[in-house]
């Protein structure tokens, strides 16, 4: 009965951690297709997934293509870590 009680009650609090805000979704997908497209031309809209998974995790699925890379630009790029 513990072992039920238990995992009954982490699929509760996992399904509280599933409902998120209003407008969270398209905020987070508008941001990062504001910030990819300094980097790159996207030629397709941002698609962006957020779910949690049994661990109690957000697992996040961002889905877009580019037809180019964007030139370098300013002292920002030369900041930047290399990979």
């Amino acid at each position: 009965m513990k072992e039920f009680l238990t995992a009954r009650a982490r699929r509760i609090l996992l399904s509280d951690k599933t409902r998120l805000p209003d407008g969270f979704a398209e905020a987070v997908r508008r941001d990062v297709e504001r910030v990819l497209s300094q980097y790159m031309t996207l030629c397709a809209g941002v698609e962006v997934s957020l779910d949690v998974d049994e661990g109690g995790l957000y697992r996040v699925e961002i889905k877009t293509a580019a037809e180019a890379i964007v030139p370098c630009r300013g002292a920002d790029w030369e900041k930047r870590p290399e990979a």
